[in-house]
């Protein structure tokens, strides 16, 4: 990620969210002041949620890759561990990285400590120290502004980067911004591919250095859920609905997101109960069992619905002309060639109605309602909707 993030505190009135926010908490229509506490950790919330998202669909697709944010750390760092609430980060932009970091759905936290050594060393110091003490068994890279210094101070700042903290922690690497705009001169002017910079780099970095192994990801001990709950007749989002799980003394919640998501990570291999309480309905009762280093994913279709359900293609070719169908979780096999356009589930060809915001690709999992049609020998689902619930593992 780079920018994982709003643009500042009055930012987050998109109105869909503003609708949901409002509904979530009951209030009647129009804009929450950017202030409010509720709304604040609302626009927190939201982004906390992408990542996580992403999170367990990277490992879906590809259990070793690694997460990593370029992350805010404007001003003075903090210097006690409850200061952080008071950060532009997590007070001003809703990028909670800290509790990122702690609740394991980002692997390696690059803070952007970009400061001038004259100015606000003192800043960096706090930053570094914060930093390297909240990895919480992941990494972190500090990220130094060498844009903003001459070469003599970033090297300062680069030695400072290797020190333990008092409690012992150490940063795992470092990055540099930027490898174009290299240093300031005596003036403090910038310069632009100074050979001084990076001949003064290679000094300090002589041999090759591997990246340091993660064996959260190399040698996983626990698993993960996630899922998508939608309206099995609209399938929109079956937003406000609270999912619960339970199981070996662990007990956590989560609202679905936006697009009917949830997901609970780094949990300890056995079997677990999800409590999922829609908006206005009766909770149900899923049981789920979590394996050692694999993402089990339980999607749900929430109230009936007037369409056929069906759950093979091979079952379409026994359904008449016109039949509303139903087609919950396949595998697209052909992907779109943009934002509009068809797409396959093996020899299905599915026809959305319009462009989307986003173009199905090979290996996504859509459940699909729409009317079946029968073209030149072919299935067509015309006039589809299709909502993306899971993806396939890499090579699949």
């Amino acid at each position: 990620f780079d920018f994982v993030r709003y643009g500042g505190e009055r930012w987050g009135y998109n109105p869909v969210s503003v609708q949901r926010f409002n509904e979530r908490r009951g209030r009647p229509d129009g804009f929450p002041f950017f202030k409010s506490e509720r709304f604040k950790q609302w626009r927190r919330d939201q982004v906390t949620a992408l990542v996580r998202k992403t999170y367990l669909y990277a490992l879906t697709v590809n259990p070793r890759v690694l997460v990593s944010a370029a992350t805010i750390s404007w001003g003075n760092g903090p210097e006690q561990d409850e200061a952080w609430t008071r950060s532009a980060a997590y007070s001003r932009v809703y990028q909670d990285w800290r509790g990122w970091m702690e609740e394991g759905i980002l692997d390696w936290n690059i803070p952007m400590c970009y400061f001038n050594e004259q100015r606000h060393g003192r800043w960096l110091d706090n930053w570094m120290r914060f930093v390297k003490d909240h990895q919480y068994a992941r990494y972190a890279a500090i990220g130094l502004g060498n844009f903003l210094n001459p070469i003599e101070d970033t090297l300062k700042q680069l030695e400072r980067v290797w020190q333990p903290t008092p409690r012992g922690n150490k940063a795992r690497g470092v990055c540099f911004y930027s490898y174009a705009t290299t240093n300031t001169d005596e003036q403090g002017k910038e310069q632009k591919h100074n050979p001084a910079f990076y001949e003064a780099l290679g000094k300090v970095f002589q041999g090759w250095v591997p990246v340091p192994p993660a064996p959260w990801k190399e040698n996983p001990i626990h698993g993960h859920i996630k899922g998508t709950i939608l309206y099995a007749e609209s399938l929109d989002p079956a937003d406000h609905t609270l999912v619960t799980l339970r199981g070996g003394g662990i007990e956590r919640e989560q609202y679905v997101d936006g697009t009917g998501f949830f997901g609970f990570v780094h949990l300890p291999p056995g079997e677990y109960t999800l409590t999922v309480t829609p908006r206005h309905a009766k909770p149900l009762q899923m049981k789920v069992r979590v394996e050692r280093g694999k993402v089990t994913t339980r999607n749900l279709l929430l109230g009936d619905t007037s369409a056929k359900q069906v759950k093979n293609l091979s079952d379409l070719a026994r359904l008449p002309e016109g039949t509303t169908l139903l087609l919950e979780e396949q595998a697209v096999t052909t992907g779109m060639p943009g934002t509009v356009g068809d797409f396959q589930l093996g020899e299905v060809v599915v026809r959305p109605p319009g462009e989307l915001p986003l173009p199905f690709l090979r290996g996504d999992v859509v459940t699909v309602k729409g009317t079946l049609r029968r073209e030149n020998g072919r299935i067509v689902i015309d006039g589809a909707k299709a909502v993306l619930v899971d993806m396939l593992p890499k090579g699949r």
